[in-house]
């Protein structure tokens, strides 16, 4: 894995995840600079966060502007989670799939009621929820 070196900033083939130095010099010019209190690290440039309105964010707007929804605070939210979904830098899979189901979540609650289609699989989770329910009465 290449890596920039924290004290001269050449770039290196580093061996393990953790390395910060392209040679014991600078490692040992690092551990001075902190004895000394100056800082050790280089200052970097974050890239601009990107301006523009992701795939995501668009097709959430669309759907609450559908409905008349989209002036509400719960579709003002949704729509942040939206971009921050299309803005995200490269995740974990499972911190991906969390995002999106909160994503999804949302955006059920900010359309509720508004006779907007449901998918399949929701239609699905309502039928067991419903069945699920006429068994617990039924138990009772």
């Amino acid at each position: 894995m290449k890596r920039a070196c924290d004290v001269c900033g050449t770039e290196y083939e580093a061996r393990r995840p953790a390395s910060r130095y392209c040679s014991p010099k600078c490692r040992k010019r690092a551990s001075r600079r902190v004895k000394a209190g100056e800082p050790v690290a280089q200052v970097v440039e974050l890239p601009a966060a990107n301006a523009g309105v992701g795939e995501l964010e668009q097709a959430t707007l669309e759907e609450l502007d559908k409905v008349g929804r989209s002036g509400t605070a719960l579709a003002k939210a949704t729509l942040l989670l939206a971009r921050g979904i299309d803005n995200a830098p490269a995740e974990s899979g499972s911190s991906a799939a969390a995002r999106f189901r909160e994503w999804q979540a949302m955006l059920a609650k900010a359309t509720a009621g508004t006779g907007v289609e449901k998918s399949a699989l929701d239609r699905a989770k309502d039928q067991l929820a419903e069945r699920r329910a006429r068994r617990s009465q039924r138990g009772a």
